[in-house]
């Protein structure tokens, strides 16, 4: 484990963002899910994104089409 520290870069907080640890056998393992926050904050924050962005292709795609072809005429 010391062996593992002392190094100037380290996958601790690598394997901290997505909620994985070293193991007792220094194997990575999954962390408890009491203490795993980062996979679901993770998740909800790409369903949030991908539900704006599919609103935004669904009411932006036509009104630049109708600003694209507008002729300037009423």
């Amino acid at each position: 484990m010391l062996k593992r520290g002392t190094s100037a870069y380290t996958a601790f907080y690598l394997l901290r963002s997505a909620d994985y640890q070293y193991g007792p056998d220094s194997q990575i393992v999954a962390s408890p899910p009491e203490t795993a926050i980062f996979r679901n904050m993770f998740l909800r924050t790409l369903g949030i994104s991908m539900g704006v962005t599919a609103l935004t292709l669904l009411l932006g795609l036509p009104v630049a089409y109708l600003l694209a072809t507008f002729t300037g005429q009423l």
